[in-house]
Order: structure tokens, then C-alpha cells, then sequence
């Protein structure tokens, strides 16, 4: 399952890091307009930037390369539930 947040800026990565929640450099990135948490790495990621494969791919080309490929996506209202998400998540695997 992946913990998607489809909003990002400066005050939703401090309260996620405030939660205790670690965020990969990815998530400052320019594009970088959405957040995600697989539990793949413990760590929330970046989604909307290029990746250095196909530095060609626009924002919305990234997006919807990850809606095709990724079926199983719990989206969150705010950054409030993101979080309990995420935390709920990391309790069930730990």
C-alpha cells in the first residue's frame, strides 16, 4: 500500500518531521508535488520531479506514471492523516 499526500510545501514537511517522520532530500526537489510513504524505506518521498533516467518527463507525465503503475493508494484529506497513516503503518510492521 502506498500513503499518498497530494499537496507539498515547507509547513507539511516540518510537521511530518515534527511527527517524528523521517523525508528523503527528494521531497524538496523541484515538481515534487506530491508526498508518498510505501514503508519500502522509512522514509516519505517526493512524486512530480523528473528522475535522472528521463529528466524529459513533466510533472503531470510523472503523476500519471504513478497512478498506472501503483493500484493500491490510500490518499489523505491533509497532513494530519497522512501522518496517522504513515504511523499506523510503521506499527503494523514493527
Amino acid at each position: 500500500m502506498t500513503i499518498v499526500l497530494q499537496d507539498n510545501s515547507w509547513g507539511i514537511r516540518k510537521a511530518i518531521s515534527h511527527s517524528g517522520i523521517k523525508l528523503c532530500g527528494c521531497t524538496e526537489f523541484n515538481g515534487a508535488v506530491w508526498l508518498t510513504y510505501t514503508g519500502a524505506t522509512d522514509m516519505v518521498h517526493g512524486l512530480g520531479y523528473s528522475d535522472e533516467v528521463d529528466g524529459n518527463r513533466s510533472v503531470d507525465d510523472e503523476i500519471k506514471r504513478f497512478k498506472s503503475e501503483n493500484k493500491d493508494v490510500v490518499y489523505c484529506q491533509d497532513v494530519n492523516e497522512f501522518i496517522n497513516q504513515i504511523k499506523k503503518k510503521q506499527n503494523e510492521t514493527n
